[in-house]
């Protein structure tokens, strides 16, 4: 039979166990805006969390981070990015906030990012709910009040789309006054007219008739000093061709352009024909006629639908004498023979009388401008010989950037760029 020995345990010299450190704790903090009130709710906030992590010895303080920002994502949470950041490099033991709905309201994007800590040592705490989230129990919890706050998220979301709906239905508009040229917002939020910036829009539209592009309308109010905003003194084509579009300068307003896709991405999108729209004439004082609108419309339809625009060698280079504008190249069919010349853009609103030319002239007037610079004589010679002595001086309305020659003692200027 076996013979058992029982071996007594030795218990090792206890040592004096080190003081614990103290965890390094930050707290997270949000408002929904940067009302007056809102910003009250984020001081007190701010002085409670100061006063909690001070008032325990075991706890040294983080940092205090927050957003002003109301949402189901974290993209414009530059605050709560920052303390995740911190967390990860090892800055952060303990996160405080008050509730899961400040933490996230995005399901998917609460459990992530606490996962994410969790992984790293840091533990977050979340008062009301009393949460901590190296709880066992903490994950099945969070799961399932993050859903509930995004699910009141959502809500909130319908409702307040519902509400916006509802007052395009009843012809309200607004614009975004900072950022939107011609308009200030008056006492009771209705839209009136700044007189200083009117006379901008009006000279974009008048610029644009006189036949210049949007990009040349650009250039031009950039050259003259003309901003388009406090701060903002550089002009792109694209706010020139919204600007020509935009139908609230004529008075109207055209609601629901853009729509939010989810509520949890905020992505917008471009509303064409996925929901109605709301078209409201006559909401506030035009700065254009409806007349002078609606042309400048038809003007950028034609200009848009005209697929030689681009073509030949002068497409966007030539420029009219006499108002500045575009050069614009057309085509005339007569017996089966076409025939292309260019024209001047302000001829159709009436702003210039200049007359066409035709190209296979214009290709022969600049050739000879070009060898003015060599050879005058022999190159005039040669001009007249190859094009039917067409003479530099049938040409007074056409002009460019950068050849000069004895054309324009004949009375014409013949520049190329």
């Amino acid at each position: 039979m076996p013979t058992i020995t029982v071996i007594e345990s030795t218990p090792a010299p206890e040592r004096a166990e080190a003081a614990p450190k103290p965890r390094r704790v930050a707290a997270y903090a949000r408002v929904s805006t940067e009302k007056e009130e809102q910003q009250t709710s984020y001081e007190a906030q701010h002085s409670y969390y100061t006063r909690l992590i001070a008032a325990r010895p075991d706890w040294t303080p983080a940092g205090i981070y927050a957003d002003e920002y109301s949402g189901t994502g974290t993209k414009k949470r530059d605050g709560f990015r920052r303390m995740i950041e911190d967390a990860l490099a090892g800055g952060i033991d303990l996160i405080v906030t008050k509730s899961v709905a400040r933490f996230a309201r995005n399901t998917i994007d609460s459990l992530t990012h606490i996962r994410l800590l969790r992984e790293h040592g840091t533990e977050v705490y979340f008062e009301k709910e009393n949460i901590r989230t190296f709880d066992e129990k903490g994950e099945l919890m969070l799961t399932i009040l993050s859903s509930l706050a995004q699910e009141e998220s959502r809500s909130i979301s319908e409702n307040v789309t519902w509400g916006m709906r509802e007052s395009m239905r009843r012809g309200n508009a607004w614009v975004p006054y900072k950022a939107f040229l011609g308009y200030d917002r008056g006492p009771n939020g209705e839209m009136i007219v700044n007189s200083a910036q009117a006379a901008v829009v009006r000279r974009v539209y008048g610029l644009f008739l006189a036949g210049l592009t949007p990009y040349r309308v650009a250039r031009t109010l950039e050259a003259e000093g003309v901003p388009f905003a406090p701060g903002r003194e550089r002009w792109h084509a694209s706010t020139v061709a919204s600007i020509l579009r935009n139908e609230k300068y004529k008075g109207d307003a055209l609601r629901q352009k853009t729509y939010s896709k989810s509520y949890l991405t905020k992505e917008r999108a471009v509303n064409n024909g996925a929901l109605r729209n709301y078209y409201i004439a006559g909401h506030h004082e035009a700065i254009v006629s409806p007349a002078v609108f609606d042309l400048v419309q038809r003007e950028l339809k034609e200009r848009e639908g005209e697929p030689h625009a681009a073509d030949g060698p002068f497409a966007r280079r030539v420029f009219c004498a006499e108002c500045g504008g575009v050069m614009g190249r057309f085509t005339r069919r007569r017996g089966g023979k076409e025939t292309r010349f260019l024209r001047c853009l302000g001829r159709k609103s009436g702003a210039c009388s200049a007359p066409a030319v035709a190209e296979e002239e214009l290709k022969a007037a600049f050739a000879e401008a070009v060898a003015l610079r060599f050879d005058v004589d022999a190159a005039r010679a040669a001009a007249e010989a190859a094009a039917g002595a067409i003479s530099i001086a049938r040409l007074p309305c056409v002009r460019g950037g950068g050849v000069r020659g004895k054309a324009e003692d004949d009375g014409g200027v013949v520049r190329s760029g």
